[in-house]
């Protein structure tokens, strides 16, 4: 038995991970990236839009950060994602990011944050037939300073990660 494991883990040690997925020619994709707080709406930390445009990038796409500024009246105004995507749409292809921190409770000296991203992705302007992913990550703080900016600094690569998992979806039913 033991004779034959070496060789498999020697193996499993060759193995490549898998290709990105890429588009079949540069397109570009509008991103909007909001983060709702206790007051309103606010702004993202510039981390989590170069974690989304690096995802981007990858698989041949060519991020374009919106201005949502003008429009934080009415988004706020909006009680939900959908409602949010009808405002922005207008766009061959955008990618909403909708993200809040929550700060949840001490525990052994750390601080809970509870970051929840709902994402997405509207590929043919037609608000119904958009893509969706949620993330809920817990963060651990250390110090009691660190509030919501840091929390979803360091969820990034989770939501990051689902952006891409919507991404790639959308790729591979693109013919």
């Amino acid at each position: 038995m033991r004779h034959l494991l070496l060789p498999l883990l020697l193996l499993a040690g060759c193995l490549k991970p898998a290709a990105i997925q890429q588009a079949t020619s540069p397109t570009p994709v509008s991103v909007a990236t909001l983060v709702e707080l206790d007051r309103g709406l606010g702004d993202v930390p510039d981390e989590l839009d170069a974690g989304i445009a690096k995802v981007l990038s990858k698989r041949n796409l060519t991020p374009k950060t919106l201005d949502l500024e003008p429009k934080f009246d009415e988004l706020l105004g909006q009680p939900n994602s959908e409602g949010r995507v009808q405002l922005l749409v207008g766009e061959e292809v955008l990618l909403l990011v909708e993200t809040s921190a929550r700060f949840s409770v001490q525990v052994n000296g750390r601080y809970r944050w509870n970051v929840e991203a709902d994402l997405s992705l509207v590929t043919d302007g037609f608000p119904e037939h958009a893509r969706t992913r949620h993330a809920s990550v817990p963060v651990a703080l250390i110090y009691s300073h660190q509030g919501a900016d840091d929390a979803l600094i360091e969820a990034t690569p989770l939501i990051a990660r689902q952006a891409a998992a919507l991404v790639d979806e959308w790729i591979a039913s693109t013919p």
